[in-house]
């Protein structure tokens, strides 16, 4: 297994993200599925109501763990001497990252948007958006972190 230079990072990023984009879009879309509208965000943590933003949040820190710990496992052969704790670790700090920047997403979204809805493709496009934006920083972060820190990664051939 080669060392993966940046161009080749970005574009495994790239690729991953839009997988997920297109598949999480899917999910949702039958998870939302009979309902007229959604709600994006409510001016409210606790207004009880579903919103479109209040979902992915959930689905982005999940993806930013399970896609942290994938990376590493798809460098494990070059990084043996990385411990799994230290795996855990950053994907504790990617969840808590992704969790922290959907929610800032969100105030700032209801403070511009108040009580914006929109149709079911929309909340489907909206939560898939979100879990590509999560799945693609996360992987480019979570490699180019790991091989910056334990092996010199090549710029570009």
């Amino acid at each position: 297994m080669n060392v993966p230079n940046r161009s080749e990072i970005i574009k495994g990023s790239l690729i991953q993200a839009a997988v997920n984009t297109v598949i999480n879009a899917v999910i949702n879309f039958f998870q939302v599925r009979g309902k007229d509208v959604h709600l994006v965000t409510s001016d409210s943590i606790t207004s009880g109501s579903d919103t479109v933003i209040g979902h992915s949040v959930f689905l982005a820190v999940s993806l930013a763990v399970i896609f942290t710990l994938l990376g590493f496992k798809s460098l494990r052969p070059l990084l043996p001497e990385v411990s799994w704790s230290e795996v855990v670790r950053m994907a504790i700090k990617n969840g808590v990252f992704a969790f922290g920047l959907v929610v800032i997403a969100g105030v700032l979204w209801q403070r511009a948007f108040p009580d914006l809805t929109v149709s079911t493709i929309g909340a489907a496009l909206i939560a898939g958006g979100i879990a590509g934006f999560a799945s693609g920083v996360t992987n480019y972060s979570t490699v180019t972190r790991l091989l910056e820190r334990f092996r010199p990664v090549a710029e570009s051939s």
